[in-house]
């Protein structure tokens, strides 16, 4: 058991950050879940532009030092959308037209090598209801670590 705790703690160390000025907020989060398994720390980076009312985003998969291999790991970023919302994949197989019950519509945009739209699941009120989600697909190598960029932009 004295093992198990130890491997547990890993798991433990989440950070989140913010700042903020006129211009927009900054809002950094990291977990090293994926340090044992993979020797993978993941960061997320947010910065909502109040000026542009954009969303900029990074995910970034950062190796241990002095990680070796030339292993490949697959990500895959999930954006898990309210029932109401519609995701279609737009001709450049690089963006994604979100539609809700209003007018306005939001463009998400991203440097992922494959992005997708499948089925999900919400719940609400203790019911599970029918939804889509966005998944963003990739490949990095592990002794390199590798990012990708995203953003939420308004459909004008």
């Amino acid at each position: 058991r004295g093992d198990q705790m130890a491997v547990a703690s890993v798991y433990l160390e989440v950070e989140a950050k913010r700042a903020a000025s006129e211009a927009g907020v900054w809002v950094d989060f990291s977990h090293n879940a994926w340090f044992a398994e993979l020797g993978l720390t993941h960061v997320r980076r947010l910065y909502l532009d109040l000026n542009s009312d954009e969303l900029r985003a990074e995910d970034r998969f950062t190796p241990a030092t002095g990680a070796r291999g030339r292993r490949v790991i697959a990500y895959a970023v999930h954006f898990h959308l309210a029932p109401e919302v519609e995701a279609v994949v737009a001709r450049d197989h690089r963006s994604v037209l979100l539609r809700g019950p209003s007018a306005k519509g939001w463009w998400l945009r991203n440097d992922a090598t494959d992005v997708r739209v499948e089925p999900s699941v919400h719940f609400r009120e203790g019911r599970q209801v029918a939804t889509q989600q966005v998944v963003l697909l990739g490949h990095i190598h592990a002794e390199k670590g590798g990012r990708v960029r995203w953003k939420l932009t308004a459909v004008q």
